[in-house]
């Protein structure tokens, strides 16, 4: 699990929100053990994530070697639909 700005579970959606991070902090550690953050974490199934702004230090769009930081963590969802989300 992540520290989300907004967690979806089994058929819900993200739409069209904004969500901001300029600190990069605080990250949750994972039950491995690694640093995780994400603005949107889809965590059920059939979930629609679609058109929404995610922008700042938090939510780099590169991969961070031994972080998880994302701007949409898709890693525990079944069947997620996800597009146009960007910085805008």
């Amino acid at each position: 699990m992540s520290d989300a700005a907004w967690v979806l579970t089994s058929t819900a959606s993200a739409r069209n929100r904004s969500v901001f991070n300029e600190s990069g902090g605080p990250l949750t550690s994972t039950s491995l053990g690694f640093p995780c953050q994400a603005g949107i974490s889809d965590q059920g199934r059939s979930d629609t994530i679609l058109g929404n702004s995610i922008c700042g230090f938090g939510y780099p769009p590169q991969n961070v070697p031994n972080v998880y930081i994302f701007s949409v963590d898709t890693t525990l969802a079944r069947s997620p639909l996800s597009l146009l989300n960007f910085c805008f």
